[in-house]
């Protein structure tokens, strides 16, 4: 499908958008972006290899590259993501290609761990057909290659915590995590929780440095189990049954804290 077929009758139709067909002049692709649904997503041919020698994207032989990945976050497209695939036989070659998803929260599908694409490709799967990806390939997309992240950052736009913050910076005074406590505020019924400070913290130290690498995250199929027992809970919280009253307040912190 060429963007110019992408008529008023199709919008929302479509789930995803591959166009094979390499982009030779900048565009914002408008079209393509009207007959996606909410979460859909668009994938670009790039038709080229980006190395650590290239300027910053939109300069010299990037320039339309560049340009294109502009118009698409102007569009509306609220992340946009370049890629590089140099196995030549896959579908579009050895090659670049930009991924664009409608909505930000298509990323957790697309940062999802090796089970849950497992389970995506089980659910949706034809049994008469052959498949030629597996989720060793997806978590492989996951990750921009250091070319394409050399070239993002020699951007001036790019701001410089953007690129800038690559590991822990030893002059920095850590405070551990001992020091700190997760819970609920004491500043009213309905005030959230949150993490606070057990004693005063000076300005300019690190929080945590020692944890920082973990993080709470839960991915979309738990997700969706989650929800579905706070409503269960939600709709029988008359109940004088304990358990429901359990599952309520431990469902209930689980999603205070993801949000």
């Amino acid at each position: 499908m060429k963007d110019q077929e992408c008529s008023v009758e199709d919008h929302g139709l479509f789930d995803i958008i591959i166009d094979p067909n390499p982009f030779k002049a900048a565009t914002d692709f408008s079209s393509y972006f009207n007959c996606l649904n909410d979460d859909g997503v668009l994938v670009l041919n790039t038709n080229t290899i980006i190395t650590h020698k290239d300027p910053a994207l939109g300069i010299g032989r990037l320039n339309v590259l560049g340009r294109v990945m502009d118009f698409l976050g102007e569009v509306g497209y609220e992340s946009v993501h370049l890629y590089q695939d140099e196995s030549s036989s896959n579908y579009f070659g050895a090659r670049s290609f930009l991924v664009a998803l409608k909505s930000a929260e298509s990323r957790a599908d697309w940062y999802s761990n090796e089970a849950e694409v497992n389970i995506r490709l089980h659910q949706r799967i034809s049994r008469s057909e052959s498949l030629e990806f597996d989720s060793p390939t997806m978590l492989k997309y996951q990750t921009p290659p250091k070319a394409v992240e050399t070239v993002f950052c020699r951007d001036s736009n790019v701001e410089a915590m953007e690129c800038g913050c690559r590991g822990f910076d030893p002059e920095v005074v850590n405070v551990p995590y001992s020091d700190l406590s997760v819970g609920k505020s004491t500043m009213g019924e309905y005030s959230g929780r949150g993490i606070f400070a057990k004693k005063d913290i000076p300005k300019g130290r690190a929080i945590g440095m020692e944890k920082s690498w973990l993080s709470y995250f839960i991915y979309p199929s738990a997700h969706s189990i989650i929800m579905e027992l706070y409503h269960w809970a939600d709709e029988n919280e008359d109940d004088e049954e304990d358990y429901v009253e359990e599952v309520f307040e431990s469902v209930s912190a689980v999603v205070g804290f993801s949000e």
